[in-house]
């Protein structure tokens, strides 16, 4: 099978799988958050992980944590998302994020 059909096969399967488990996702999000704090810590980190994968990062590492690596070194977006941001909801967010 050529390339092309099957990027589109997948672009249309994404299109109709995203919002059914965006909400499932979330609902067992909120469920958890009541009756086990742990696993929703844990969904919170898959989904941080998520978006730094999306974001062309390494799938082990959160967004916080290559956003302090990146601050270390000057860049822009992550000397505003952590200090503007992040830094504001938990002091030093990205530093402890890096395991300083």
């Amino acid at each position: 099978m050529r390339q092309a059909p099957i990027l589109l096969i997948l672009l249309v399967l994404w299109v109709l799988i995203l919002p059914v488990t965006s909400v499932a996702a979330a609902c067992r999000f909120a469920y958890a958050a009541f009756t086990n704090p742990r696993a929703s810590w844990n969904m919170a980190i898959a989904y941080d992980q998520f978006l730094n994968a999306t974001a062309n990062g390494d799938p082990d590492e959160t967004l916080s944590s290559r956003a302090g690596k990146a601050q270390d070194q000057g860049k822009l977006w992550a000397c505003i998302l952590c200090r503007w941001f992040l830094d504001r909801i938990e002091k030093d967010h990205c530093k402890n994020a890096r395991g300083i």
